[in-house]
């Protein structure tokens, strides 16, 4: 026989013949779920292309992939991150088959999935949310979040400062981390490691932000749909 783990000081690992052999357990599994769902009658397959802000990619398309690929092995799913607005033109021309958006106003043929409070977020240690003028670190395209944000603490009469402005949230993500600034997020959007700020610093409530699911007006494919059940259920 071939050993499969190798002693690496106190720890233990695979060799090379073990890797191999993990390789084959997952492609076994993979031929096992996907005999399980032919025979079944209730084969899902297909490609299915889905959209979503990179504002929320951390926070469910882990769990919306793993959940699509466990439940239809038969299907391919590929996803793109991009604004809202840039993910409305993609659905409208056809290019991708489903998106998940930020409402600004409200808009035809989009289901709304969640509504939640728009909250001042910091990292846990930070006293950035004390500071005046109030640092900033804000989505730099047409986001609904920054122009709610900047309209009402103009209106608030709270000074400000943006220190980042990014279309990347993990850069975004990093200067609130580092206690550098604050950023905006719905309330169930949250990180673990970030906490909510709001009246007791001086800040002004920012409304509500609305979530929804749009498809294109190509025709409904049972990929499609079974892609749309899962993630209604990620943003619940």
């Amino acid at each position: 026989g071939k050993k499969l783990f190798l002693k690496d000081g106190r720890n233990v690992k695979l060799s090379t013949d073990g890797e191999k052999l993990v390789d084959y357990a997952r492609d076994i599994l993979k031929l096992e779920a996907q005999a399980l769902h032919a025979l079944s009658g209730k084969s899902v397959s297909g490609h299915v292309r889905f959209g979503i802000p990179d504002d929320y990619c951390g926070m469910v398309m882990p769990d919306i992939i793993a959940a699509f690929n466990r439940a239809y092995p038969l299907a391919e799913l590929s996803v793109v991150c991009e604004p809202s607005l840039e993910l409305m033109e993609r659905i409208r021309a056809r290019d991708i088959d489903l998106a998940v958006i930020t409402l600004r106003t409200d808009e035809e043929d989009v289901e709304i999935i969640q509504t939640s409070p728009l909250r001042f977020v910091a990292s846990r240690q930070s006293e950035a949310h004390c500071m005046r003028p109030l640092p900033l670190a804000l989505d730099s395209g047409h986001c609904e979040w920054r122009m709610t944000t900047l309209t009402t603490l103009d209106e608030f009469g709270l000074p400000y400062r943006k220190i980042l402005e990014s279309k990347n949230y993990a850069a975004i993500d990093s200067i609130v981390a580092a206690g550098l600034a604050v950023a905006i997020l719905p309330e169930k959007m949250v990180r673990p490691y970030q906490r909510i700020v709001g009246s007791e610093s001086g800040l002004p409530e920012l409304g509500e932000s609305r979530i929804g699911l749009i498809a294109s007006q190509a025709r409904a494919t049972p990929a499609r749909d079974a892609l749309a059940t899962i993630i209604r259920q990620a943003f619940q």
